[in-house]
């Protein structure tokens, strides 16, 4: 035992080793991200369905007299999430159930009414909140006649923008190779694992080491020119 630990840890391994933990600990990271991913939406939609049977019970006995009522049931779902951040949004979920098949006719009017006061009370609420804020402001001003203002606040919504749009490129593009990449390491390290212990040519290893990596580095340079055009 002590001669194989050795061996395993002697100088030439090293290197092997501590990449090869690497490699196991991202495999291990991006498998329970994904499960995450998976479980949160599992929830969620369970947690939609669960608003569809109680408002559709409700609507059938009378208790929902007003959008405050529907709120509530809302309100109280939400707190019983678990594994996903956003809460559920009483615009959208009204919107999807009148889409589905669960609402009768008879209350298609009065949810329909809920819509349309929500959109006025709350404009933009399908975009995110600093967009929200500018296109406000930017609605407030046409009111007032204010176009000074509303110059500001566009170069506002632009530079917001712009800056959304990079970091959803950045973001697509790691997520893009990230598998492709853990999949590379999970395959390298069994094999180094199999070598390690014969005699190998360490010069070879990292010679293809690097082509993979200049492969990887010249298709994230082929993915910013076609960004850019």
């Amino acid at each position: 035992m002590e001669d194989f630990l050795n061996k395993v840890f002697s100088d030439s391994n090293t290197s092997f080793v501590l990449t090869s933990i690497l490699a196991s600990f991202v495999s291990v990271a991006l498998s329970t991200l994904l499960i995450t991913l998976k479980k949160g939406k599992k929830e969620r939609e369970k947690i939609e369905d669960l608003f569809y049977a109680q408002l559709s019970k409700k609507l059938e006995q009378g208790l929902i007299k007003e959008k405050e009522d529907i709120v509530i049931l809302l309100s109280s779902l939400n707190r019983k999430k678990d594994s996903y951040d956003s809460d559920l949004i009483l615009l959208f979920i009204i919107e999807d159930y009148l889409a589905s098949d669960k609402c009768l006719p008879e209350h298609y009017d009065f949810l329909k009414n809920i819509v349309k006061e929500e959109k006025e009370e709350k404009p933009f609420s399908d975009i995110p909140e600093e967009e929200r804020r500018i296109l406000k402001s930017i609605n407030d001003s046409v009111k007032h006649n204010d176009t000074d203002s509303i110059s500001d606040y566009l170069e506002q919504l632009r530079s917001v923008i712009s800056t959304r749009n990079r970091l959803y490129l950045k973001t697509a593009a790691l997520n893009k190779w990230s598998m492709p990449v853990a999949i590379i390491g999970v395959v390298l390290t069994i094999m180094f694992g199999i070598m390690s212990f014969n005699s190998v040519d360490y010069s070879k290893i990292e010679e293809s080491n690097q082509r993979i990596l200049k492969s990887i580095q010249e298709e994230n340079n082929l993915n910013k020119s076609d960004s850019i055009h």
